[in-house]
């Protein structure tokens, strides 16, 4: 009977380090949820204010890019002025595949998306082209800062869907 009581109490045992250990797992994991929303909310908003940045002035990307980003964006709108160029664009889709973090804090979002696409002549705003597809796999760095998370860098391969 010993044997039996003790096997009784050691299985008592292992259930609730099970339930203790269950419980603190399922705790980390929602608050990694929460954040990984957040982080996902980041990448949607980014996306959204994209448009705005180029028809108009980057640092409205102010409250979703670090100034490293805002500068990447102005490059690019200051190459297209070169050739007398605006861009316009429109997202289409957005599909967040993963969240990876780093020890360092930093979070990488790999993302498939669909934008379309079209220049302007600078001067007069008139169309130099039908609107385009392409179509990008980035992997966006984001960082946090006192106002969330950031984007801070976007890599990315474009394919062009028409």
């Amino acid at each position: 009977m010993r044997k039996v009581k003790f096997l009784t109490v050691w299985a008592k045992a292992l259930l609730i380090l099970a339930a203790l250990t269950f419980s603190m797992v399922s705790g980390c994991s929602r608050l990694e949820g929460k954040d990984d929303g957040q982080i996902r909310n980041t990448v949607i908003k980014y996306n959204e204010t994209l448009p705005l940045a180029y028809a108009g002035e980057t640092a409205i990307l102010k409250s979703v890019a670090t100034e490293r980003e805002m500068q990447r964006v102005e490059l690019f709108k200051v190459q297209l002025a070169e050739e007398n160029k605006v861009i316009r664009v429109n997202p289409v889709s957005l599909e967040v595949n993963e969240i990876e973090r780093d020890s360092s804090g930093e979070v990488s979002v790999q993302a498939l998306e669909i934008w379309e696409y079209r220049h302007l002549d600078s001067a007069t705003l008139k169309p130099l082209g039908q609107w385009s597809k392409i179509r990008y796999k980035a992997v966006y760095l984001l960082v946090s800062s006192d106002k969330g998370w950031l984007v801070d860098n976007i890599d990315f391969e474009e394919e062009l869907v028409n």
